[in-house]
């Protein structure tokens, strides 16, 4: 597809720390949105990138349920152009991963509302499948204009010592 642009990154952790500085490069006043509890180096590195976080609580600890209309109510929230990252399939650290059924949802509310999917890919080939843990990106890009993946290969190719990764852009244009 003309409208992907990747780069091979160090690791899934170098892909998200490329995308926030890619999207303080570009200029943009957004909030990047992150649902909790979450993946602990998100934070810092998007924080590095000088970007503002905004965060939401949509898991239950004590009860280990996600709420999905908590997630909804956060991406209502965003503004167009804001950046909503999601992990794509086994949710580092509850494991609780949204169905087809509400990733078509978040899709099609992320492309009403132009707001921009930071979807990080870390675990594909360990959930379900290698097809099934990347069918929510699928979904999502076949919604969205505008998209950030992180791909991390360290864990499920077994070189995580090697740190190998990506970030691709998904562009308009």
């Amino acid at each position: 597809d003309a409208r992907v642009t990747g780069v091979q990154t160090p690791g899934g952790t170098g892909a998200i720390r490329l995308a926030g500085d890619l999207v303080t490069a570009s200029g943009r006043d957004c909030t990047v949105w992150l649902g909790l509890p979450t993946w602990g180096n998100y934070r810092p590195l998007l924080s590095a990138s000088r970007l503002k976080v905004e965060t939401y609580t949509c898991f239950d600890v004590a009860t280990q349920v996600q709420d999905f209309d908590v997630v909804m109510a956060a991406l209502g929230r965003a503004r167009s152009g804001d950046i909503f990252v999601l992990q794509s399939s086994c949710t580092n650290p509850t494991g609780v991963s949204f169905t087809p059924d509400e990733w078509k949802r978040i899709a099609s509310t992320l492309a009403a509302r132009g707001v921009i999917p930071l979807l990080d890919v870390a675990y594909q080939g360990l959930g379900k499948g290698f097809d099934e843990d990347v069918a929510s990106v699928q979904i999502v890009l076949g919604a969205v204009e505008e998209a950030l993946i992180a791909y991390s290969c360290d864990k499920n190719f077994g070189v995580y010592r090697d740190r190998v990764g990506a970030m691709f852009a998904v562009t308009k244009s």
